[in-house]
């Protein structure tokens, strides 16, 4: 039983850490998915569109991309330049604010300001 114990303890911190890095890497693939498909929607809602889009405007859609995150801790930002016009070019960054479950990852408090980043560009077309 010691051993078991002992042996119990190493392999399930190795499992939940493993756990924990996926869940990590996947919130950064999405940060870049949801980048990616903001800067789409900007792209197709330029000033000459039905619908010109705002910064709120992509910050909503950006929302609406990031299925299981917390959109408390997601910040969007959408700068055009020079203006929302076509032929201009458009840039999202999404930021997220990642929290370590505390305790299956050692030092997890030092850790819990990790912010993972992504930005994409493209050109207005409409």
């Amino acid at each position: 039983m010691l051993e078991f114990a002992m042996t119990a303890v190493v392999f399930f911190t190795m499992v939940f850490g493993i756990i924990e890095f996926g869940y990590a890497f996947y919130c950064y693939d999405l940060c870049s998915y949801a980048a990616k498909n903001g800067t789409r929607y900007a792209i197709v809602h330029g000033s000459n569109s039905g619908s010109p889009a705002q910064a709120s405007d992509v910050k909503s859609y950006v929302l609406t991309q990031i299925a299981g995150l917390d959109p408390n801790n997601v910040t969007v930002n959408t700068t055009w330049s020079p203006d929302n016009s076509p032929g201009s070019a458009v840039t999202v960054q999404v930021q997220y604010n990642f929290h370590f479950v505390e305790g299956f990852v050692p030092h997890a408090a030092q850790m819990s300001g990790l912010t993972f980043g992504a930005h994409s560009q493209g050109i207005i077309s409409q």
